[in-house]
């Protein structure tokens, strides 16, 4: 998915090229960050808002789940802004130590 006003034409044009099928997203839908939605391979979790974007994932073969989240929009973010990607054996969670947060490192 992609909001073509906001690349230069030769970049629109090489997207074009590269992504035929992508999904174009108006300038209604990207103004609430529609863009910043979260996608498990049919589900997208997508601002409320964004009520055209949803409209037209629905017609891909996707299934929208809009979501209403206000307060975050007013601090530009949406619901990838809510996500933190989970991979098994990628990091190392200690207890903490003296009550403070967890001491996380990445494994080697």
């Amino acid at each position: 998915m992609y909001h073509p006003p906001a690349f230069a034409p030769a970049s629109r044009r090489l997207l074009e090229t590269l992504y035929p099928q992508a999904v174009r997203v108006g300038a209604a839908d990207a103004a609430v960050l529609g863009l910043n939605a979260v996608c498990d391979g049919r589900h997208v979790v997508l601002p409320a808002a964004a009520r055209g974007l949803a409209q037209r994932l629905r017609a891909e073969g996707f299934v929208p789940v809009p979501v209403h989240l206000p307060e975050l929009l007013k601090a530009g973010g949406g619901p990838k802004c809510c996500t933190l990607e989970l991979r098994p054996g990628r990091a190392v969670v200690a207890p903490p130590t003296g009550g403070g947060a967890p001491d996380v490192r990445p494994t080697r």
